[in-house]
C-alpha cells in the first residue's frame, strides 16, 4: 500500500505555498500522477501510446480485449459479462480524462487502487535477460502516486515528530519497486527544503539521499551488483540484431565447443569492463554516481536496456548527491574546486539541464547544449582514471538522448526537472561575500548547470527518440547480504 503523507504533505504543502517560481505549485504532487498514467496507459498501449494525451477510446477498447483474452471463457461467453468491471476498472473514460489536461486531477486512493489491480491481471515487463514476462510488484501505481521515501520517513507519529532514529530504520526498510520509483524519490529529495518536528532538514536529507545511493549501490557495484543479471548479454544483443542466416551461423560458432554454451550465454546477463572504467572494489555507497558516470568509458556495455537503465539510474544518482552535498554546501561546492564538485557539475550538465537559450535559438539545440557542456564532461572524465580513448563521450551522449527519451514518453520535460533541481539551492543558497561565507537568504544563488556552472566559477568566460526500449524494473530491492549477517 502507499505510504502515508500525513505531515509531509502538510510541509510541502506550506513550502508550495509560498513558491513564485512561475510553475504551477501543484507540480511536486502532481508529477507523480503524470509519470504513473502515461506509464500504465504506455504498457496497456505499446507504440500507439502518446505521452501527454489521454486516449480514454483506445485505453479502454484495448483494456476490453484485453480483459475478454485472459478471462475464463465461461465468464467472458456470459451475456452479462462485463469487461472493464472484472479487471478492477473502476471508473470511465470521463474519469479517465479528469487525469489529463492543463487542469488535471490527482487519482484518489481508491482510484490508484484500480490501477493496480488492472495490472496484476494485465500488465507484465519482459526482463531483458531472457525475456521472461513478469508481473510488476504489487501497489505498483498506488505507490507511484501516493508513496515515495521522503512520505514514508515522514508519516505521522504520536509524537511532535519522527525520530532520527525512526527516520533511519523507516529509510532502511524503504524498498523503491522500480527505477521510476527511486528516480522521483531523489527528484522530491532535490527539491526538498525545511525542517521537521524532531529533525533538522539537513538531517533528513542525508538520512534519504543515503539511502537512494545505498540502493543504487547494490545495483550497480562491482562483482555482485544485482542489476547486472536482469540486463541482456552480449550474445542476447547480438542475436536480437541478426538475421535468421547470422543466427545459425552464431549457433554453429557454440557447437563447435563442448559443452555447447550458447543457451547459457543467452541469459548470463552483462558485465561491463571495469578496467575500462576505473572504478574500484571497493568504492563506497556515497561515491555510486561516480561509478556510474565512470561506466561511460565503457561505451561496448551501454547500448539498448543496458543503455536505458544507466542513463536514468545516473540521473537519480545525480540528483541525490547533489541533494547530500548542498548540507554541507560551503566544504564541499564552496570555492575549492573538489572531485565531487566536478563529478556533480557534469552529471547535471549531461543529463539534468535544458538547453541554454544560446542553443535553443540554433536548428539543433541538443548539438550545440553538448557542445557546450563539453568541458565540464572532460573534467570529470579525468577524474575517473579510467580508460577513455576509444569511447570518449559518445555513450554520455547518447546517454541523455536516452534519458530525455525516456521523459518525453512519461510526459515529463527537462526543463521540469531542472526546476525542480534547483528549488532547494534556490532557498537555502551558497552566498559569499568577500572570502566570506555569507548565508543571506535572499540572495540569488550561482547555479552550477551549463550557464553559469563550473568553468563560470574559474573566472573562464539533436537527439530523437532511438526506440531503446523500456527502463528494466528492478522490483523491490531484497535486503543486503551483508545487513543480515551484521544483524
Amino acid at each position: 500500500m502507499a505510504a502515508p503523507q500525513g505531515l509531509f504533505a502538510r510541509v510541502m504543502a506550506r513550502f508550495e505555498d509560498d513558491a513564485d517560481d512561475g510553475l504551477s505549485p501543484s507540480l511536486l504532487k502532481g508529477i507523480r500522477a503524470r509519470v504513473a498514467l502515461n506509464h500504465f496507459k504506455r504498457e496497456v498501449l505499446g507504440h500507439l501510446h502518446v505521452p501527454g494525451k489521454a486516449q480514454a477510446s483506445a485505453l479502454f477498447e484495448a483494456l476490453e480485449r484485453g480483459a475478454m483474452k485472459i478471462a475464463p471463457k465461461d465468464l467472458s461467453s456470459h451475456a452479462e459479462f462485463r469487461s472493464l468491471g472484472w479487471l478492477g476498472m473502476r471508473l470511465g473514460t470521463r474519469g479517465w480524462q479528469g487525469w489529463f489536461g492543463a487542469d488535471a486531477r490527482v487519482p484518489r486512493p481508491g482510484k490508484q487502487l484500480a490501477l493496480d489491480t488492472v495490472a496484476e491481471h494485465l500488465i507484465q515487463w519482459s526482463r531483458p535477460a531472457d525475456d521472461a514476462a513478469l508481473a510488476l510488484p504489487n501497489d505498483f501505481y498506488s505507490s507511484l502516486i501516493s508513496g515515495g521515501l521522503l512520505p514514508t520517513m515522514l508519516a505521522e507519529t504520536e509524537a511532535a515528530g519522527p525520530s532520527s532514529d525512526l527516520l533511519r530504520a523507516r529509510a532502511r526498510a524503504y524498498r523503491p519497486k522500480s527505477a521510476w520509483h527511486l528516480h522521483l524519490d531523489a527528484l522530491e529529495l532535490r527539491a526538498f527544503c525545511g525542517d521537521f518536528p524532531g529533525a533538522s532538514w539537513v538531517e533528513i536529507v542525508q538520512i534519504a539521499g543515503g539511502r537512494i545511493l545505498d540502493a543504487l549501490n547494490r545495483l550497480w557495484r562491482p562483482i555482485d551488483g544485482q542489476i547486472y543479471a536482469m540486463l541482456s548479454s552480449d550474445t542476447r544483443r547480438q542475436w536480437t540484431a541478426s538475421s535468421s542466416e547470422e543466427r545459425a551461423r552464431i549457433q554453429a560458432e557454440f557447437a563447435r565447443l563442448r559443452p555447447d554454451q550458447f543457451a547459457s550465454s543467452m541469459i548470463a546477463g552483462a558485465r561491463p569492463s571495469w578496467s575500462l572504467t576505473g572504478v574500484g572494489v571497493d568504492m563506497p555507497d556515497v561515491h555510486v554516481h561516480r561509478l556510474l558516470f565512470a561506466l561511460g568509458a565503457d561505451a561496448d556495455f551501454l547500448h539498448g536496456d543496458r543503455l536505458c537503465a544507466w542513463a536514468l539510474d545516473l540521473a537519480t544518482a545525480g540528483l541525490a548527491a547533489r541533494a547530500l552535498a548542498w548540507t554541507d554546501r560551503y566544504r564541499k561546492l564552496g570555492r575549492q574546486v573538489s572531485e565531487e564538485l566536478l563529478y556533480l557539475a557534469a552529471i547535471d550538465s549531461l543529463l539534468l539541464s535544458g538547453v541554454s537559450a544560446e542553443a535553443a535559438a540554433s536548428e539543433d539545440s541538443e548539438a550545440v547544449h553538448l557542445e557546450e557542456v563539453d568541458r565540464e564532461l572532460q573534467a570529470a572524465m579525468a577524474c575517473t582514471g579510467g580508460d577513455w580513448s576509444r569511447a570518449g563521450v559518445s555513450a554520455l551522449y547518447r546517454g541523455r538522448a536516452a534519458y530525455l527519451a525516456e521523459l518525453a514518453d512519461l510526459d515529463l520535460s527537462i526543463e521540469e526537472v531542472e526546476h525542480l533541481s534547483r528549488r532547494a539551492q534556490t532557498r537555502q543558497p551558497l552566498v559569499f561575500v568577500g572570502d566570506t561565507p555569507a548565508r543571506d537568504p535572499a540572495a540569488t544563488p550561482p547555479t552550477l548547470g551549463h550557464r553559469h556552472g563550473l568553468w563560470g566559477q574559474l573566472g573562464e568566460a539533436s537527439y530523437r527518440r532511438q526506440g531503446l526500449g523500456d527502463v528494466p524494473y528492478f522490483g523491490e530491492l531484497p535486503p543486503d547480504p551483508s545487513e543480515a549477517s551484521s544483524s
